[in-house]
């Protein structure tokens, strides 16, 4: 767009491992997850000046519910874009 605010949208993939020491009646053991999430962002950036902005985004996890290795489904970030 020719205006000062550049919306954005965006697909991808999220690839998260956990892994976590436990007991149990045989002894100690080491369990390791991992998830392949799809995932939609979005967000706008308004340009102060055409090689600087203050960018606002989010990210939906796609499918709603929480993942097992229990990260959020959605964030969201605020930060300065620098273009050079």
């Amino acid at each position: 767009t020719d205006s000062r605010w550049k919306p954005y949208a965006g697909v991808g993939a999220r690839y998260l491992q956990d892994s976590f020491v436990s007991s149990g009646p045989l002894g100690r053991y080491r369990l390791s997850y991992r998830s392949i999430d799809p995932e939609i962002s979005g967000g706008v950036t308004f340009q102060f000046r055409p090689s600087l902005g203050l960018r606002l985004d989010g990210t939906e996890i796609a499918g709603g519910g929480e993942s097992f290795l229990r990260h959020a489904t959605f964030t969201g970030s605020v930060g300065l874009s620098f273009r050079f």
